[in-house]
């Protein structure tokens, strides 16, 4: 008795002072995922609004310049997807550079080089230069979006991660919802300066983007440690954390990471999804106006209500998905809402029940691809986990260059869109499938591990 007795204030104590340690690091916690958040987020987002908007923006400018320039469907389609091929070539060599120069300087310089090209665009004459440019601009945005995966793995610890990744995969639809709308206007400038609207449309869209690289250069730091927004105690806690997470990961060789049968799958899966999602985003625009828009502004707004929706469903699939700590579920569930929208599309004869089951399917491919980011960036660390998410990007946008192509042609031949949405729905069920043989039970966030995949 006298012996538990004289435990027993020690025992109260230790525990007292154990929950208070615990509170003080939760607080901690909580204080520095926010910070980052809210000085890391909004940048990156704007980034990818600028990159894709540069990208995709050859949609609108079709509605004039295939007329000027006489370009048909199979042209217009080769070069939308063309911009793949170097794309597809140095993505890997390009975020390896980035492993080892620091995101800040690499994701600067991609920037500016495809805001440079991409305002370039205004210089097209007819199809060899249209095809040059868009090589030339697959080339100079090689690596962005690994890239800036792979920094978000850098910075977000695993539980904080699919939201992050949301956020910036955000930038699709906030990119079309407002660039829809602002290229629809600045149509609106032809024979301004004897330019017409479509060659405004690339140059003033391609500006931001140079700006915001020379932003990029100064604001983003490479590591925790050299942001000073944050407290050495903040910055301390993050780097002990991810590197807790790395241990748990792991540690391979590139050249086994690259091989590994599971980045094999990982990246025809988000072939497959990215096939209909630049089938759909470049062709668009013209699809909206196949079915009776009247004018390039009209145009611009009816083009932006799908990517509306997939911003709203993005963001509420991700929040979820980091809250229960599921990631399984979150991805082939939304791939599979957005085949059932894309052959609903095919089927429906109506244009506004074919813009809506569209949307269907924009958001479910959106949604679903926005936690699928989650799994290869758990499943590897270091320059395995940088060569890993170049690779699937690099394989996966084969289905980039091909979608676009597969539309031009069947429009082609068979003068409809309708065909096309059911190759579209069938992709999305084989991301679906794969992904949901590869993924194990749910996550449990509590042990603060990879997902198995």
């Amino acid at each position: 008795m006298c012996m538990s007795g004289g435990l027993g204030p020690r025992f109260l104590k230790n525990q007292f002072a154990e929950e208070q340690a615990q509170m003080q690091t939760s607080q901690v916690e909580r204080s520095t995922v926010r910070i980052v958040r809210r000085r890391l987020l909004p940048l990156i987002c704007t980034m990818f609004v600028a990159a894709f908007l540069d990208r995709v923006n050859v949609g609108f400018a079709a509605i004039q310049m295939n007329h000027d320039l006489s370009f048909g469907p199979e042209v217009f389609g080769l070069a939308a997807g063309i911009f793949f091929i170097p794309y597809t070539l140095f993505e890997v060599p390009s975020i390896l550079v980035q492993a080892r120069v620091g995101a800040r300087l690499w994701l600067a310089r991609i920037m500016v080089s495809w805001g440079v090209v991409a305002s370039a665009m205004m210089f097209v004459q007819g199809p060899t230069s249209f095809y040059a440019l868009r090589l030339l601009l697959g080339l100079a945005e090689a690596g962005f979006v690994p890239g800036v995966t792979f920094y978000i793995a850098q910075w977000f610890p695993e539980r904080e991660r699919a939201r992050a990744i949301a956020i910036f995969a955000l930038g699709i639809p906030i990119a079309v919802v407002i660039g829809a709308p602002v290229s629809g206007l600045l149509m609106g400038l032809d024979g301004t300066l004897a330019l017409r609207g479509w060659q405004w449309l690339f140059v003033l869209e391609g500006v931001p983007s140079v700006i915001i690289g020379f932003a990029v250069f100064f604001l983003l730091p490479d590591r925790p440690r050299d942001a000073k927004w944050l407290t050495p105690e903040q910055s301390s806690w993050l780097e002990a954390r991810l590197a807790t997470e790395g241990a748990a990961k792991v540690h391979a060789g590139v050249g086994r990471a690259l091989t590994d049968r599971r980045t094999l799958l990982l990246a025809v899966a988000y072939g497959c999804s990215i096939f209909a999602v630049y089938g759909v985003t470049f062709w668009l625009p013209q699809i909206v106006k196949a079915v009776g828009s009247t004018s390039d502004i009209t145009t611009g707004f009816v083009t932006a209500i799908p990517y509306l929706v997939s911003g709203i469903s993005t963001y509420a699939v991700s929040r979820h998905s980091d809250k229960t700590g599921e990631r399984r579920l979150h991805i082939v569930l939304p791939f599979l809402v957005g085949a059932a929208g894309f052959a609903a599309a095919g089927a429906i004869h109506s244009p506004m029940g074919a813009l809506a089951a569209l949307s269907v399917g924009a958001a479910g491919v959106l949604s679903a691809s926005a936690v699928f980011w989650t799994l290869p960036a758990s499943m590897f660390a270091g320059a395995a986990s940088a060569g890993v998410l170049g690779l699937i990007n690099t394989i996966g946008n084969v289905g980039g260059f091909v979608g676009p192509v597969a539309v031009g042609a069947v429009k082609n031949h068979l003068s409809s869109f309708g065909p096309v949405m059911f190759l579209f729905a069938a992709a999305v069920v084989v991301s679906a499938s794969i992904v949901g043989a590869l993924t194990a039970a749910p996550t449990n966030h509590a042990n603060r591990k990879a997902p198995p995949v």
